[in-house]
C-alpha cells in the first residue's frame, strides 16, 4: 500500500486556519478551517495585498497581529509564518480569540500576559506541528518503501497531533469567551454517576496509545442517596475531565486517583444544597507558594513531574471560571511528595433551583415577545 501525502493533506489535518503561498508570494491553497473562519480564499492573489503588518503591531516569538483583507474593511488576525516547500505556510487566528492576551495598539512595551501567551503558544504549537510535518514528509518521500504497519503508525501520529492542536484551539477560544464573559450555559439536572463513568473511561482509554496513562487506576466512590447536580452537562464534563485528567497525569506511577462525591453538610433539601466532588492523587505535589497561582492563565506548578508533561497552563484557569459560572467553587490543597486534592462544590438540582431557572426563562421569553 502506498500513501501519498501532499500539502493539501497536511493542511487538512490542521484545525487551525492556514494557507500556503508560493515563492512569488501568490496565494495558492488553504484548508477548510481557514474558509470556515475567514470566508472564501482569494486563490492566485498576492499575499502582500491581503496580509499587511501595521507599524505599531505587537510581535514576539514569530507571532504578530496582522490585517487580513483587500478592498474591504480589514480583519485583525494573529499570524505565524514558516518557510515550507519553497513558499510560506501561514497560520492564522481571528484576533478576537486572543483579545485578552494582546496589548492595546500603540503600546510600546508588551504586557507580561502577552509575552507569556506567545511563549506558551509558540512552544506548545511548535511541538505537534513539527511532529505532523516530520511524519508527513517521511510518508511523502518514503511512503512506498514503508511497511503497512509503519504507515499506519505515522498516520495515527499525525491524527493524534492534529487532535492535540484541536484541543489547544478549543481552550484558546474558551479563554477568549471567558474574557469577554460570553460563555453560555444551559443548566439542567445531571446525574453524576454516569457522567463520571464516561469521563473516567475516556481518560483511561488513552492508556492504549499514551504510556503516561498506561495501567492507571481511578477509584470512584459516590455517597448513597446522592441527588443530581444542577449544571450545564457539557461544561461539567469539561471540568471533571480537566481535573481528573490532571490528577492522573501528575500522579506517581502505580498510585490510584481517588474520586469521591458527597453531599455537603448532609443536606439535600434546602434551597442552597450542594454536592462536593473531590479528586485526590499522590504525586510531587504543588509547592505552597504556588497554590495561589494554579488557577491563573499559563500557570503550571514547577516540579520534575510537571516538566515531563505537556501543557499550556490553561486547563485549571478554564476549570475555575466554568465552575464559578455554574454557581460553584473549586479549591486545592497539596503536600510536597504527598497528596494533592481538588475539591469542587456545585449546587444540587433542588426543586427550588429548577423552578427559579424555568421561571426566569419564561420571563425572558415573554420580554422577547
Amino acid at each position: 500500500m502506498t500513501v501519498l501525502t501532499t500539502l493539501p493533506d497536511i493542511l487538512a489535518t490542521s484545525p487551525i486556519p492556514a494557507f500556503w503561498a508560493n515563492a512569488n508570494g501568490v496565494l495558492c491553497i488553504a484548508n477548510t478551517a481557514f474558509e470556515k473562519a475567514l470566508g472564501d480564499f482569494p486563490s492566485k492573489k498576492s499575499l502582500s495585498d491581503w496580509l499587511s503588518l501595521p507599524p505599531d503591531s505587537p510581535k514576539a516569538n514569530g507571532w504578530a497581529l496582522y490585517h487580513w483583507g483587500y478592498g474591504m474593511e480589514p480583519i485583525s488576525v494573529a499570524v505565524c509564518m514558516q518557510p515550507y516547500e519553497g513558499g510560506t505556510l501561514v497560520w492564522l487566528f481571528p484576533a478576537e480569540a486572543m483579545a485578552p492576551c494582546f496589548p492595546q495598539p500603540g503600546v510600546e512595551q508588551l504586557s507580561q500576559t502577552y509575552r507569556d501567551f506567545v511563549s506558551v503558544v509558540s512552544h506548545e504549537f511548535r511541538t505537534p506541528l513539527t511532529s505532523i510535518k516530520g511524519f508527513a514528509d517521511t510518508l511523502l518521500r518514503y511512503g512506498g518503501q514503508l511497511q503497512p504497519e509503519q504507515q499506519t503508525k505515522f498516520i495515527t501520529t499525525i491524527k493524534d497531533q492534529a487532535s492535540r492542536l484541536t484541543r489547544m484551539v478549543e481552550n484558546l477560544l474558551t479563554v477568549s469567551k471567558l474574557g469577554e464573559q460570553t460563555i453560555e450555559l444551559a443548566p439542567r439536572s445531571v446525574a453524576l454517576a454516569p457522567l463520571l463513568e464516561r469521563v473516567n473511561a475516556n481518560i483511561l482509554a488513552k492508556g492504549s496509545q499514551e504510556p503516561l496513562y498506561a495501567d492507571r487506576v481511578i477509584d470512584c466512590t459516590l455517597e448513597k442517596g446522592l441527588p443530581n447536580v444542577w449544571a450545564d452537562p457539557d461544561k461539567l464534563e469539561q471540568v471533571l475531565t480537566n481535573v481528573i485528567d490532571n490528577a492522573v497525569k501528575y500522579s506517581f506511577k502505580g498510585t490510584p486517583v481517588a474520586v469521591t462525591v458527597s453531599i455537603v453538610d448532609g443536606d439535600t433539601t434546602s434551597a442552597t444544597a450542594q454536592l462536593k466532588v473531590e479528586v485526590v492523587n499522590q504525586g510531587a505535589g504543588i509547592p505552597k507558594e504556588q497554590l495561589d497561582s494554579v488557577f491563573k492563565r499559563f500557570s503550571r506548578a514547577d516540579n520534575p513531574l510537571t516538566r515531563q508533561v505537556e501543557g499550556t497552563g490553561l486547563g485549571l484557569y478554564i476549570t475555575k471560571n466554568l465552575v464559578k459560572a455554574m454557581g460553584g467553587t473549586i479549591a486545592v490543597t497539596s503536600e510536597p511528595n504527598g497528596t494533592t486534592s481538588f475539591a469542587i462544590t456545585l449546587p444540587s438540582a433542588t426543586d427550588a433551583r429548577q423552578s427559579a431557572y424555568h421561571a426566569t426563562r419564561e420571563t425572558d421569553d415573554a420580554d422577547e415577545d
